[in-house]
């Protein structure tokens, strides 16, 4: 009991690092108490992955509940989950979905007093790097003998699910982080898609020069203006060769006040912070995605998990207005300009829920030609499987991106790890800060040798 009890206050003190991780959409829904955390003893994880189902799981007529904390509860994707969740259940009517809607910055914390208390979710929507302490824990199932579950699953995207040689996740989508643009505008204004920096600057000038701010710049939470800087630090490292910066960077091994390649990052930044209009300060991601929708700009420089309610918003202002994408185009060489690529939306299953075999079922319809087909036509997003008959071509955006996929053109999200826990706040801070007080290439070595400080103060 002291043992486990141990690892229990290891885990809850652990949370409070993590938290940041969680994927970047959300819902609104309102914050859900959750029981104290260390008063109950949690449920002995299993010990083991059981063996493979080699059919599929078994009809019956007892009725099974799939519990299922996740954050996709609004908007397009809200609306997608429910179409693959009724879907579903036509195919198994004994099956009910326990839908526990929570803000994607609560999630972690809200998934683990539920573990804690032994009450853990059937599935919950994390990325299994993010919450490697329940993983070691025996709190999350191992699926990577399950190939009708990640068989099929692109192997960019497989790879994010990785911890300590063995499969945590499911993904569900290919996500995608650059520039969606506006066809329209962008004609009128007598502009092509940029192929490198030059070029992108110049897009930029001239929509100045015409009175319209180029880009979306939400600088109500440090989350939106990260994908600018991951879009571009994420591909750019890999380039490079620089995979590790973050790392190494977290144990102290480089300091960014040494590194060029950092450097390169934040003088791109300056000169991204050059574009934001006055009243960007209060603009939250939600605005900005439905300003975006109905053409107040041209640009938004974003995740592909915006996409869909980029589409919902100008079919209800009644625009037939088309989006493209294109990848961020950080450098001059117009090869260098890959995609970044990787999970957003991934599903895991705890290794003592109730009804495995059916919760397996679930996620393997979710990850199946069908539900991958659901999810793509109401989401918009672009599918994680690797051989997915999808329809990329009633989208620009998805067309692009899939031009990109299908040419190997993509740097995997996998390959350069991010910070952990409180130094990617720290990092995330370090960059809404920059662009908010309108930092220069004059504040870029002070900007650095502050980060660093900080990383050594959370890591020592």
């Amino acid at each position: 009991m002291e043992k486990k009890m141990g690892k229990i206050v290891a885990l809850v003190m652990a949370t409070a690092m993590i938290l940041s991780l969680v994927a970047c959409g959300g819902s609104s829904a309102p914050e859900t108490t959750a029981a104290p955390a260390v008063e109950t003893e949690a449920a002995e994880p299993a010990a083991a992955t059981e063996a493979p189902e080699t059919e599929a799981a078994e009809a019956s007529d007892e009725p099974v509940l799939i519990s299922i904390l996740d954050y996709n509860t609004e908007g397009t994707l809200g609306a997608a989950m429910e179409e693959i969740q009724a879907k579903f259940t036509e195919l198994h009517p004994n099956v009910s979905f326990e839908y526990i809607a929570m803000d994607s910055n609560d999630m972690l914390t809200v998934f683990q007093n539920r573990v804690v208390a032994g009450d853990a979710p059937n599935i919950c929507q994390a990325k299994p790097r993010t919450i490697k302490q329940y993983i070691e824990a025996g709190y999350v199932m191992d699926l990577s003998e399950y190939d009708d579950l990640i068989g099929g699953i692109n192997p960019d995207l497989l790879a994010e699910t990785e911890v300590g040689g063995k499969y945590y996740g499911v993904p569900f989508d290919g996500q995608v982080k650059g520039v969606f643009y506006n066809v329209r505008m962008f004609e009128e204004a007598g502009v092509s898609v940029p192929t490198t920096w030059d070029e992108f600057v110049a897009v930029c000038d001239a929509f100045m020069d015409k009175g319209t701010y180029p880009f979306m710049v939400p600088l109500n939470g440090a989350n939106t203006v990260f994908h600018f800087f991951d879009s571009y630090a994420t591909v750019s490292a890999h380039v490079r060769g620089e995979d590790s910066i973050f790392t190494q960077s977290e144990s102290g091994e480089i300091k960014l006040a040494d590194s060029e390649l950092a450097k390169e990052w934040f003088k791109i930044l300056a000169k991204l912070t050059t574009y934001k209009a006055p009243d960007d300060g209060n603009r939250t991601q939600g605005d900005a995605v439905a300003g975006f929708g109905v053409g107040e700009r041209p640009m938004m420089i974003c995740g592909g998990w915006s996409v869909g309610d980029i589409l919902a918003a100008a079919a209800d202002a009644g625009s037939t207005d088309e989006y493209g994408f294109f990848p961020f185009p950080w450098s001059n060489n117009p090869e260098e300009n890959l995609l970044w690529f990787g999970c957003d939306d991934v599903f895991i299953i705890g290794a003592d829920c109730p009804n495995p075999e059916m919760t397996r079922e679930y996620v393997k319809f979710l990850s199946s030609g069908e539900g991958q087909a659901i999810w793509t036509a109401a989401a918009k997003c672009y599918s994680a499987a690797a051989d997915a008959a999808v329809d990329t071509s009633a989208y620009k955006h998805l067309a692009d991106i899939d031009a990109y996929v299908s040419a190997g053109k993509v740097v995997s999200k996998a390959d350069v790890p991010d910070y952990d826990g409180e130094a990617l706040t720290t990092l995330k801070t370090a960059i809404h800060t920059f662009i908010s007080e309108g930092k220069t290439e004059a504040d870029i070595d002070q900007t650095l040798s502050d980060l660093d400080e900080e990383l050594s103060y959370i890591t020592q």
